[in-house]
């Protein structure tokens, strides 16, 4: 055995054997099962302990501990021979006794440079062998604390067990010989101490004989008690204890594949098994890869065990929601009404009847109020619209909060708060959990809204379905990118949200208010509340701007703004003295004639008008403008169908059909050479027809003349096989004659057929 340092040994069948205090027969059985690789190529198989696989750390470095105090025991055995051989060569003065009493020595004579030396070396020797062994067994201990309790309590059992034993040996007199420097237990006294714990003579604590007792009998032999004596002064409590390690987690897999297979994981959550195995079996060309149900029960073992660690890696959300510590309270700071807003939009969209829309919301948090807010898209105006219902019903604010969305991040929405001297808060990216509050009541609604919208069955379990389809929307709803179908009106889903928030949400007790419903919680604030008196006011404010912040210049035609399409001139006569100056303007959409215009400092300048657009808004300009298009639209459809009416375009694929037929007879095709095929049963057949035909074509009429059959000939000679039976050819002979297109050749024919027809050729029917 070779031990190159305490991190890596070389070992043999027998050497991992006595380690573990098993037969070689076992490690060999092991040594198949998992394959192991031999480092040398020929004498004793040996084995590196770090890359042969099957062992778990402490088994590995049980193995290292057993071989390093192993060969220091050897080497110390060797300086001992050395030194006494030294001394029996070394004659001994008296002048050299003098001299080892004197300080510093130095030594001339070889033989006593040697034996110092040597002592010298036996206590560096026995220095490190003191310390070596502090050290393993501070291992030993550190591993057995990491042991499982049963393991723990078996072994504790076993000690006493041993201890048990010496006193009763000690006190029995029963005395063993000294073999090797050591006492050894004396037999006869060990199998007594055996025979009378299991006939009961021996008493010892129930807790600690169970562990001996098997099938209800006691249990306990010579030859386990020495070994159990011998592995505790080699290895402490740990040795006793049961190293039955489960196979869970355990894999021929190389520590360099397993960081292979992890960092498949890590890059590719979602990636099966098969493609690993075949990605190892590339990474690791020409080394023995394990079967590819290996690396599957590997690649499941390590996402059951860091299941926290996977979910996060494929999905940070449902990680935040599931394991993220959610200690104390976000609301432990919230001790006032109106103190702090939260507000979102539904990652989802709704597709009702009318249109798409979103769902934008906002709650108080130190009572959970909330308002619902359903509008064509998740805009500054929208959220404005909401916020002024909020601020009328519930009064001002101190901290509005919202994520980094544009529409909670635009000019409309910052000049709101800062008219209203709101703190406007903005949430981390990808932190949704700072404000939970608002989060949570979405998650609320998307479950509790599904109730109220049509097509709602009850919770019927057998219809098993429609339960997968309401969990499908309240988990759909949640989800950026969705579209959900709701067979409703905006209106109408506006007033159901209204009517879920009053009715359902204020009135449900929460236990985030200690089980007080969020109606309780408002009413039971008495402070005075902060509120804005003039609505007229607060509606000015909320105006949405034009680009640039509403920011322009007053100019030679007063001040010009494009809204929406729209371009408008607003004039008023307070802006004498102010020409060139860069003022706010805000836009009613209500009536588009006219105009809040502040100066830049926030001060009000006048309401300024274009007389073209008084009293019509911009949702009526929407309108006409739809219209207009849709009527531009239809004149462009009717000028398109009266073009292709008079292109007839209806009937092009008949006549691309006739075109091509057209195109089909004009090509002939020239004849084939052929042989004629015959055989003696064909000829015969040929014979027997022709004799038929004779019989039954022409029975009762005018016998065929030579002269008929020549003429007949000629005609059949002279005329070229075409497609069509005869009567159909001279039909369309007589069609192009009526025409004038028929050639002289095709005339000739038709007559010659019609002589042919009314002469003795006609075929009579048999009387």
């Amino acid at each position: 055995m070779t031990v190159a340092n305490p991190y890596f040994c070389i070992a043999k069948i027998s050497d991992i054997a006595s380690a573990f205090g098993l037969s070689q027969q076992a490690i060999d059985k092991k040594k198949k099962k998992y394959g192991w690789q031999t480092v040398n190529k020929t004498g004793v198989d040996q084995f590196n302990i770090d890359t042969i696989s099957g062992l778990t750390d402490q088994e590995r470095n049980k193995i290292k501990a057993f071989f390093t105090m192993r060969d220091g025991k050897a080497q110390l055995q060797k300086d001992l021979a050395a030194v006494a051989e030294i001394a029996a060569r070394t004659v001994v003065t008296p002048a050299a006794l003098q001299e080892t009493s004197e300080l510093p020595r130095t030594y001339h004579h070889p033989a006593k440079i040697a034996g110092a030396d040597a002592v010298r070396k036996l206590k560096e020797q026995e220095t490190q062998a003191i310390a070596d062994r502090r050290e393993q067994q501070e291992m030993y201990l550190a591993m057995f604390s990491s042991l499982p309790e049963s393991a723990k309590n078996a072994a504790e059992a076993r000690h006493t067990m041993i201890t048990a034993c010496q006193t009763f040996l000690d006190e029995g007199g029963f005395k063993g010989r000294v073999k090797d420097g050591r006492q050894r237990w004396n037999t006869k006294g060990v199998n007594t101490f055996c025979q009378a714990f299991m006939d009961g003579t021996l008493e010892l604590p129930a807790e600690i004989a169970a562990n001996f007792t098997r099938k209800g009998a006691r249990s306990l032999t010579q030859a386990i008690l020495l070994i159990w004596r011998d592995t505790y002064k080699e290895q402490g409590l740990y040795g006793l204890a049961d190293h039955y390690a489960s196979k869970a987690g355990a894999t021929s897999l190389t520590t360099a594949q397993q960081n292979f297979v992890i960092g498949m994981i890590y890059e590719f959550p979602h990636v099966m098994p098969t493609k690993v195995y075949k990605g190892l079996k590339t990474r690791f060309k020409g080394e023995e890869i394990p079967t590819r149900h290996t690396v599957g029960r590997f690649m499941k073992h390590w996402k059951t065990t860091h299941a926290s660690l996977y979910l996060f890696i494929t999905n940070p959300d449902a990680w935040r929601s599931k394991h993220m510590f959610a200690f104390g309270s976000a609301s432990e700071q919230i001790v006032r009404l109106n103190q702090r807003w939260e507000a979102d939009s539904t990652p989802a969209d709704l597709l009702c009847t009318d249109g798409r829309c979103a769902v934008i919301g906002i709650i108080d948090v130190w009572s959970r109020r909330l308002k619902l807010h359903v509008s064509p898209t998740s805009k500054s105006a929208a959220i404005a619209a909401l916020f002024r219902r909020c601020l009328i019903s519930w009064g001002v604010l101190e901290e509005f909060r919202t994520d980094c969305g544009t529409d909670y991040t635009s000019f409309h929405v910052e000049r709101v708060c800062d008219a209203l001297d709101v703190v406007h808060h903005l949430c981390n990216e990808f932190h949704p959990e700072e404000k939970p509050h608002i989060e949570r009541a979405f998650k609320t609604f998307s479950h509790g809204l599904v109730e109220l919208l049509p097509g709602y069955v009850g919770h019927s379990v057998a219809d098993r379905k429609n339960i997968e389809a309401r969990k499908s929307f309240a988990s759909r709803l949640m989800t950026k990118g969705e579209t959900l179908e709701v067979r409703l009106t905006m209106a109408e889903l506006q007033k159901i949200c209204d009517q879920w928030c009053e009715t359902i949400y204020h009135q449900d007790a929460h236990s985030g208010l200690d089980g007080m419903t969020p109606a309780a919680k408002a009413r039971s604030w008495t402070e005075p509340i902060a509120r804005i008196t003039n609505d007229r006011a607060l509606d000015i404010l909320l105006y949405p701007a034009p680009s640039n912040d509403g920011l322009r210049k007053i100019g030679k035609k007063g001040v010009e703004v494009t809204f929406n399409g729209v371009k408008l001139y607003y004039k008023a006569g307070e802006f004498a003295g102010h020409e060139g100056e860069q003022v706010r303007v805000l836009i009613d959409e209500t009536d588009l004639g006219r105009a809040p215009i502040f100066r830049e400092n926030g001060d009000f300048l006048a309401l300024a008008e274009d007389p073209h657009w008084l009293g019509i808004s911009s949702q009526e300009v929407a309108q006409k403008s739809k219209q207009k298009q849709k009527q531009v639209l239809a004149e462009q459809r009717q000028e398109i169908k009266v073009i292709a009416k008079q292109a007839d375009t209806r009937n092009i694929a008949t006549e691309i059909l006739k075109d091509r037929a057209e195109q089909a007879v004009k090509i002939t095709e020239f004849p084939k050479k052929s042989d004629e095929y015959s055989t003696p049963a064909l000829d015969q057949a040929a014979a027997a027809v022709a004799e038929r035909d004779r019989k039954t074509a022409f029975a009762g009429g005018t016998p065929i003349t030579p002269d008929v059959m020549r003429k007949s000939e000629e005609l059949i000679r002279r005329i070229p096989v075409q497609p069509k039976t005869g009567i159909e050819r001279v039909f369309e002979i007589e069609k192009k004659m009526e025409s004038g297109t028929a050639t002289a050749e095709e005339i000739r024919y038709a007559k010659e057929w019609q002589e042919i027809e009314s002469g003795p050729m006609r075929i009579r029917k048999a009387g």
